[in-house]
């Protein structure tokens, strides 16, 4: 029975990475020099549908973040992120369009807004992005 089980285990996991769909993900960061203006907030993330993305990113410094990312319609889309430290007081929500440059090269302007305000302040970002999907 527990060969059953492996070999059932083995395959759905086979499937569900065969049918994957991966997304690389960079956002300019102008506070950087040279190379580190793309590299510093790359990141990787699983598509598990066409419309439901989770992954981690660079944020720009030696931590990283959660995101998710979810396609309401078209190339609309959706986004939350959640850094690894403070992670409760520093998330936030965003919403952003991906237009395609090539294949699967697509260029996503966004906005994200802190869910708290942090130091007083709840300021947004306009962000600019390039993802690679695969």
């Amino acid at each position: 029975m527990k060969k059953y089980l492996l070999t059932a285990l083995i395959a759905f996991c086979t499937t569900l990475f065969a049918s994957a769909q991966f997304m690389l993900v960079t956002t300019y960061d102008s506070d950087k020099d040279d190379s580190e203006q793309i590299t510093s907030k790359a990141g990787i993330g699983y598509m598990a549908t066409d419309a439901f993305t989770l992954g981690m990113a660079r944020d720009g410094d030696d931590n990283y973040d959660f995101f998710a990312r979810y396609t309401v319609k078209d190339n609309i889309w959706l986004a939350f992120s959640m850094p690894t430290k403070d992670g409760s007081d520093r998330m936030n929500v965003g919403a952003g369009f991906s237009f395609q440059l090539y294949n699967g090269l697509y260029f996503d302007p966004n906005y994200t807004i802190p869910v708290k305000e942090v130091d007083g302040k709840r300021d947004g970002s306009a962000n600019f992005s390039l993802s690679y999907r695969f």
